[in-house]
């Protein structure tokens, strides 16, 4: 029996989307300024991208670049940025919020998780500055995660094939390991083969 894979596509534009479904993306992630690696995209971009896309939709939730510690203020944003995106038709939400040790702010992540309503939540690539990936994958995990996006701590996803197939391993089906960061036609079937993710 051949097992189903999923294509998510990380997209900064209304062309960007249209082009990834044309492609055969199952789903995709919406972001803005992707060269500064990734933010929260517009309602106008949300709202379009909605009437032209079947496949579902997930939002990046960043309101700046520069790190992954958000203050009192930035977290309202954040959470008025979840309010809107769902508003708007998103199918779910990708966020990371880190304290200033470089863990999982859990406080915070409960307080945006609950702004996201139960749909579903993709913890960002901030996880791969996490000093401890292991203990952090439980955190995804019990605070109700849907999946993690992970470059398996290096710079792109084959670098990171090891770390990301041994999250998978711990994962063991509790939450969604999504390998993220240089995949392209040139380098997908081994970071599909080396980390055994669909």
């Amino acid at each position: 029996m051949t097992t189903k894979r999923i294509l998510e596509i990380c997209t900064g534009s209304l062309d960007d989307c249209m082009a990834a479904e044309q492609g055969g993306a199952d789903r995709i992630e919406l972001n803005t300024s992707l060269i500064s690696g990734g933010l929260t995209p517009s309602a106008g971009v949300i709202l379009k991208v909605k009437e032209v896309i079947s496949v579902p939709v997930i939002v990046m939730i960043r309101p700046r670049e520069s790190g992954f510690v958000y203050n009192n203020h930035e977290l309202s944003v954040m959470e008025k940025d979840i309010e809107i995106a769902l508003n708007s038709g998103a199918d779910g939400i990708a966020f990371g919020v880190l304290n200033e040790n470089g863990e999982i702010d859990v406080n915070a992540c409960k307080r945006l998780l609950n702004s996201s309503c139960g749909k579903v939540s993709v913890f960002h690539r901030a996880f791969d500055l996490i000093p401890d990936p292991e203990k952090a994958l439980e955190v995804c995990i019990d605070l109700g995660f849907t999946r993690i996006l992970t470059s398996g701590q290096r710079n792109s996803a084959l670098e990171g094939a090891d770390c990301i197939h041994k999250f998978l391993q711990q994962a063991d089906g509790r939450i969604e390991i999504l390998p993220a960061g240089g995949i392209n036609p040139k380098t997908v079937l081994d970071v599909i083969n080396k980390t055994g993710c669909t």
